[in-house]
């Protein structure tokens, strides 16, 4: 299983959150990978280079215009056979370590509570060649493709869980 960072820009958050996300994941993984636009690559390349296990890539020209999808495709190409990925959005870097440890042991899974679904906290398996043909629908929203391409489930924890 691979960890992911889900929407890491450095406008939308910080290299200290996206490093807190990053640590969370590896308490379940053993690597990490951070895509980023080309405007970040370097900041962040630069920020985790001493970090064996996490590995900054660019998104590709493909499919750059995808939302987060874009992030699962960057990384899909680095592991284009069948791969689990346990992702998280920076945003949620707060987020306690057993929502993490319950979605790594829970395949096609992602983190919810009682009146909210996170998306980008889950645990899927996929394979490049599915999602270039999922992406090629031109539909990009991460829920339906959670949901429904994927099948994965809520699994619900507290709200206190994601403070």
């Amino acid at each position: 299983m691979i960890g992911l960072i889900l929407n890491e820009q450095l406008s939308k958050t910080s290299i200290d959150k996206i490093n807190l996300a990053v640590n969370k994941l590896l308490l379940m993984t053993s690597q990490v990978i951070i895509p980023a636009d080309n405007n970040d690559f370097d900041t962040l390349k630069a920020h985790f280079d001493d970090k064996k296990n996490v590995e900054v890539i660019t998104h590709l020209s493909n499919y750059q215009n995808c939302g987060t999808l874009t992030d699962i495709y960057a990384a899909s190409c680095q592991h284009p056979d069948m791969t689990d990925f346990l992702t998280i959005e920076p945003k949620h870097y707060g987020i306690s370590p057993e929502v993490i440890s319950t979605l790594s042991e829970n395949q096609n899974s992602f983190a919810a509570t009682t009146t909210t679904n996170f998306y980008t906290i889950g645990h899927f398996q996929i394979q490049k060649d599915d999602l270039i043909s999922y992406l090629n629908l031109e539909n990009f929203e991460l829920e339906e493709f959670i949901t429904d391409e994927l099948q994965c489930l809520p699994i619900t924890f507290a709200k206190s869980d994601f403070e």
